[in-house]
């Protein structure tokens, strides 16, 4: 409860994931490359939504979240982590796609 949490991807694992934190009492952002993705997610529980196309949204977000779940095979992990809060936890779900290869660069978090 209380904590600020990001949902990333508007799919089945993710509307489940906005209602979940909804319910558990925290703070919810969805984020998604769809702006057309915000009115869904809002309708799960959603408080907030951020574009990820949009640098600005992403540039005032940094940093900002408890937790993030990523559920989209398509995103730059390492982008999605720098949304983190210092100790933050990041949490995938699902695997990525084949045409995707699953890179994560810690050198920002040394």
């Amino acid at each position: 409860p209380g904590m600020k949490v990001a949902i990333v991807g508007i799919g089945g694992l993710g509307h489940l994931g906005i209602q979940f934190a909804n319910k558990m009492g925290c703070e919810v952002t969805a984020i998604s490359t769809s702006p057309s993705k915000e009115e869904e997610a809002r309708s799960f529980g959603a408080h907030h939504f951020l574009n990820s196309k949009d640098p600005e949204q992403v540039k005032n977000a940094m940093g900002s979240f408890d937790f993030l779940m990523n559920t989209s095979t398509g995103t730059d992990l390492t982008a999605d982590a720098m949304l983190l809060k210092k100790r933050g936890i990041y949490n995938v779900v699902g695997i990525p796609g084949k045409e995707n290869d699953f890179n994560f660069n810690l050198m920002p978090f040394l």
